[in-house]
């Protein structure tokens, strides 16, 4: 249920371990969840290792923001999905540019939009929208076919007593007092653990919405051997031809 996890490389943002992030899921009660760092994917491999040895699945996903506020999120559907946002994010940096807020045109990822940020009609068949739990009284005008497109949105950035750390880091960021942040600036107060029954509790009045995100939870998948070794066995065709290599050398 969860689709925006951070933990703390999410630089400057997130205050969350993975092994903090993954001990709150099982106390929780949650059996699956997104890790989305903002812009990187380092902690993802050793996410999936950490939710398989608790018997979680794990996903892997990434935010992309500019200015302060999330473009969109992109949650892999398989290992497919998870180059695509590899790739996407290796183009920016290499570009040396900011996600434009419309995602690009990806094969085997989820995207999530926020709320208001786009036009529902305009969504592709892997586009969505999510909804959080202060957005959820907007939709009592919605138009009923509307609800086909909208996920739960609930971010989590750092533990209950951790606030305080996340305003300083993003004063660090910012470089400027905690005092002088603006609300576009920090992440909401209450974006931490809470028990799924609480969380299905805020959207119960639309099942859709849980059931949507439950759906594209148990259509993405990542599968990673973490047992094989996966270093290259020789440089040549052959363990023989890099020894006549090195005395050639």
């Amino acid at each position: 249920m969860l689709l925006n996890i951070h933990s703390y490389f999410s630089l400057r943002y997130g205050t969350l371990s993975l092994n903090d992030i993954v001990v709150n899921l099982k106390k929780n009660g949650y059996h699956t969840a997104v890790l989305t760092d903002i812009h990187n994917s380092t902690a993802t491999l050793d996410f999936i290792k950490l939710c398989n040895e608790h018997e979680i699945k794990g996903i892997a996903g990434m935010e992309f923001t500019f200015d302060n506020e999330t473009c969109f999120i992109g949650i892999a559907k398989n290992n497919e999905g998870f180059k695509e946002l590899n790739e996407y994010q290796t183009a920016l940096n290499f570009r040396e540019i900011k996600p434009s807020k419309k995602a690009p045109d990806f094969k085997d990822v989820w995207v999530i939009y926020p709320y208001g940020k786009i036009d529902v009609v305009q969504l592709k068949e892997n586009e969505f929208v999510g909804i959080k739990p202060q957005e959820v009284n907007k939709l009592l005008r919605e138009p009923e076919d509307y609800f086909a497109k909208y996920v739960i949105w609930y971010p989590v950035t750092f533990s209950k007593e951790k606030y305080q750390l996340h305003l300083q880091l993003r004063a660090i960021e910012h470089n400027v007092l905690i005092s002088q942040l603006s609300k576009k600036q920090v992440a909401q107060p209450k974006e931490f653990f809470i028990s799924r029954k609480e969380l299905e509790n805020i959207y119960e009045a639309y099942p859709k919405i849980i059931e949507n995100t439950e759906i594209l939870l148990k259509q993405s998948e990542f599968q990673f051997d973490f047992k094989q070794n996966k270093n290259k066995q020789s440089f040549t065709n052959s363990k023989e031809e890099d020894r006549e290599l090195l005395h050639y050398l």
